[in-house]
């Protein structure tokens, strides 16, 4: 293991941790044993993280002008009152 891998591990408190370090950097995001889906891994999958009452973070993203997220909550305060 070289250094940077056992310094990664070293910070792990769950065993469980460790080893996914270690699967991710030798054999790559591979198929999720949760969805079966491919690109994550179980602690990052939507399915898993619903069945467990938990949800992903989304941000909003920088793409939109200033004028369009203010014409949008306009709408929503219009929709309110």
């Amino acid at each position: 293991v070289d250094k940077n891998m056992f310094r990664l591990i070293k910070q792990c408190t769950v065993a469980k941790d460790a080893w996914e370090i270690i699967k991710t950097t030798h054999e790559g995001y591979g198929q999720c044993h949760e969805c079966e889906g491919y690109g994550h891994i179980r602690t990052e999958c939507a399915t898993y993280l619903k069945k467990q009452k938990k949800s992903l973070v989304v941000s909003w993203s920088d793409e939109e002008s200033e004028g369009e997220v203010e014409n949008e909550s306009a709408k929503h305060i219009t929709a309110l009152t």
